[in-house]
């Protein structure tokens, strides 16, 4: 038997596609970049409100839903941004809607509302925590000196 001496060509290979060069800019600032949304901020600082009302730790709602404290300290300050997911478990674990983590204090709206203060969010936390210490001592007469303390100062910063 001979050999067939001419070979067959086989058909030539299929370009292999380039993909498309992106672009180096982004359509949204980087937290980095312009700090973190406004919405994340409002948001954390109604978990960590929320947290506080609970009487819960970091750590405790960290176990809660799975995740750190440290995570929950970025969700509480809007550095991380929170999924719909993980706001579902934040409620769940908080006793609290979902809608309650987006609600605006008395008499603003959305669409008012320029800017998130951190400052308020902070004053509401130690607000809280003096309360809900204040409570927790036993002696009448300590109460009403803290209180006198606490009245003095106010007065003399309206001075």
């Amino acid at each position: 038997m001979a050999k067939n001496s001419a070979k067959q060509q086989q058909p030539a290979p299929a370009p292999v596609p380039v993909p498309a060069k992106r672009s180096n800019t982004r359509r949204r600032p980087t937290v980095l970049a312009s700090g973190p949304h406004p919405v994340d901020v409002h948001v954390g600082s109604r978990i960590r409100m929320a947290r506080l009302l609970a009487g819960v730790t970091q750590s405790t709602l960290a176990a809660g839903v799975k995740l750190t404290f440290q995570q929950i300290q970025k969700y509480e300050r809007g550095a991380n941004r929170v999924s719909c997911s993980m706001l579902s478990e934040f409620a769940e674990v908080l006793d609290r809607p979902v809608g309650w983590f987006f609600e605006e204090g008395e008499g603003q709206s959305p669409k008012t509302r320029i800017a998130v203060d951190p400052v308020i969010g902070e004053r509401q936390r130690l607000t809280y925590e003096l309360t809900s210490n204040f409570t927790k001592i036993a002696s009448e007469r300590a109460r009403e000196h803290l209180v006198g303390l606490v009245r003095a100062m106010a007065e003399s910063e309206v001075e």
